[in-house]
């Protein structure tokens, strides 16, 4: 019991530590942070909590750490023929943000827990925007029951769009679809908290920027 109360402690932390980072960035205008206002193409898990409304983004769509089992959406037990995913709608960029900007990467996080069960499984998340779905890679991964455990945060990092394979741009960003999705296992998940985090490089402005264009024009 000692031991799980240390590791909720460093969890605790660590989460905190890891939010103050992204804080920090967004707040230094080199990142934004875009999430679910509307339910996406897929909606394959087993249900909302609570149950009104119906819609599922709204139940993942805290800022700060979550809310934890206050809105969720959750999958249970599923025949192992496949992987039920979740995908939503993001917030757009607004028109002022990204233009011009180099796109660095992009994250897709997500913060989830498993209830009951006594056979393992993993949980991903995916980006949509075009024909095919990405999975990101395989996120916490639960064997055994797992009732003692609180929610955990983790993150798939795609540096170019997997599905063109060069540099994010603007347009991408404003079409994609971000979700999660859960592999095999007798156990429920619940998912609490998905954001699209996007990573970038202003344009450059000022002297540099001015002498630049003056050569440019030589």
């Amino acid at each position: 019991m000692r031991k799980l109360r240390v590791y909720a402690l460093l969890s605790i932390v660590f989460f905190c530590l890891l939010f103050l980072h992204l804080w920090v960035d967004e707040a230094r205008g080199t990142a934004r942070i875009y999430r679910p206002n509307a339910d996406g193409d897929a909606l394959n898990w087993d249900g909302v909590y609570p149950t009104s409304p119906t819609t599922h983004y709204d139940k993942v769509d805290d800022a700060g750490v979550g809310d934890g089992d206050a809105t969720y959406v959750y999958k249970g037990t599923f025949p192992p023929n496949g992987i039920p995913i979740e995908l939503y709608h993001v917030t757009d960029p607004g028109a002022g943000e990204l233009n011009d900007s180099t796109i660095n990467y992009v994250r897709v996080y997500s913060r989830m827990r498993c209830v009951g069960g006594t056979t393992g499984g993993t949980e991903y998340v995916y980006i949509n925007g075009w024909s095919s779905s990405y999975w990101g890679d395989p996120g916490h991964t639960y064997s055994g029951d797992c009732d003692e455990f609180s929610y955990v945060q983790y993150y798939t990092q795609w540096n170019v769009n997997p599905e063109t394979g060069v540099a994010w741009t603007k347009s991408d960003i404003t079409n994609l679809q971000i979700g999660t999705g859960k592999t095999n296992g007798n156990y429920t998940l619940r998912d609490t908290q998905v954001y699209l985090y996007v990573d970038f490089s202003p344009p450059s402005t000022g002297k540099n920027s001015n002498l630049l264009k003056r050569q440019q024009r030589k």
